[in-house]
């Protein structure tokens, strides 16, 4: 969204985006807000935190995948962040709070 990443147009070429503008945008919006919403309801100590994590762990993993399906390449970054995905997912604990 700043511009700090350098432009590649080959990353927008096969999306319905003219720019990086946009999926920057919903980038923060989705994947970081309900990462947010996630960390100050377990911080919070909210009763429904762990659904919060799970559901911002699900949110990464999808992203990752519609991103490389949409932009039709792969960078070792992605990996990562499908990891952090999926390792939100896991140690998320189930049940009844266990942070009290």
């Amino acid at each position: 969204m700043t511009g700090a990443i350098p432009r590649q147009a080959s990353w927008v070429t096969h999306t319905d985006f003219s720019g990086m503008y946009f999926p920057g945008v919903i980038l923060m919006a989705i994947v970081g807000g309900s990462s947010m919403v996630a960390a100050l309801a377990m911080m919070k100590r909210t009763s429904g935190w762990p659904l919060f994590s799970v559901l911002a762990g699900v949110i990464m993993l999808v992203w990752i995948v519609a991103e490389i399906a949409s932009i039709r390449g792969f960078h070792f970054l992605q990996v990562i962040y499908f990891a952090t995905g999926a390792v939100v997912i896991w140690l998320t604990p189930q049940g009844k709070a266990v942070i009290e």
